[in-house]
């Protein structure tokens, strides 16, 4: 599969993210009134694979919804629990392009259906 941005194994740089996002949502302005990175809710149904380890060390994969982007984060939803302070790998698939991102969950709230995953994101140092 193609990538949207030359990247390594340290996924995406901030300024990549940004290229990203306000191409996902061109109409996103940061907003230094309501909060520091405002959230904007994602229209068309994006999935993406989140992996992470289990406690144990144990390699763990699953498929999530993404329904919310910021600069500094994601709102998942998913079918399993993932612990808060987990380092996380989120690779986004794009049209024909994918993107990799890194971050570590800073919240797991199950709801009725699913659980809601906030991710706090990690940008690869820009060169």
């Amino acid at each position: 599969m193609g990538t949207a941005h030359t990247q390594d194994s340290n996924g995406l740089t901030l300024d990549q993210w940004r290229d990203v996002l306000h191409r996902m949502v061109p109409y996103a302005q940061d907003d230094p009134l309501r909060r520091r990175a405002p959230r904007h809710g994602v229209t068309a149904m994006l999935h993406a694979r989140l992996a992470y380890k289990k406690s144990g060390g144990l390699p763990c994969e699953s498929m999530v919804l993404l329904t919310q982007v910021s600069i500094g984060g994601l709102t998942l939803r998913g079918r399993e629990r993932v612990r808060e302070d987990t380092d996380v790998r989120v690779e986004l698939q794009l049209g024909p392009s994918a993107v990799v991102l890194n971050g570590r969950v800073v919240h797991c709230t199950q709801t009725l259906a699913a659980y809601k995953i906030g991710i706090q994101l990690r940008f690869a140092a820009d060169e």
